[in-house]
């Protein structure tokens, strides 16, 4: 291989002179009898400052706040809100509704349907109520009130 051809060509080529090694820089000779002191620290030169970059860089920027989504207008405009005199219904005290119309309709007591007019002395909460009475047919809506039912009262609603 490589290797074995190398060392055969340098033990056929005779014996060759060494190199010579250099002196290692040293103090020199040094005096048993006195102390040696040790040389002084080279004083530490402050580094040269840093040049401002050729190239400015634009300056970071903060972040913009992410879009936001505009809220979708009402499908249909909601009722104006009806100022309440009593707080919602209060559940320890108790009126009446009595609801009648010619011809009949269906009745419904905030959202919920409870029955077909004439509906006699329902035993109701005090607090505030949307009746509304709507033609069984056509859903055509009759009638829309706000009833506050206050503790005791007998609330009257007719429709023709």
């Amino acid at each position: 291989t490589m290797v074995g051809l190398f060392v055969a060509s340098r033990l056929l080529s005779g014996p060759t002179e060494p190199e010579p090694i250099p002196a290692l820089p040293g103090p020199g000779v040094v005096d048993l009898e006195r102390p040696a002191t040790p040389d002084p620290e080279p004083i530490a030169e402050p580094p040269p400052e840093a040049a401002p970059p050729e190239q400015v860089v634009e300056q970071a920027r903060p972040p913009k706040p992410a879009p936001t989504r505009p809220r979708a207008a009402p499908k249909r405009p909601r009722p104006a809100p009806v100022a309440k005199a009593e707080p919602e219904a209060n559940p320890d005290a108790f009126g009446f509704i009595t609801v009648g119309a010619q011809p009949y309709a269906l009745v419904r007591i905030n959202g919920r349907e409870v029955g077909a007019t004439p509906i006699v002395n329902k035993k109701m909460s005090a607090g505030s109520y949307e009746i509304e009475l709507t033609t069984p047919d056509t859903g055509e809506v009759r009638l829309k009130r706000t009833v506050v039912l206050r503790e005791g009262q007998h609330a009257r609603i007719t429709a023709r």
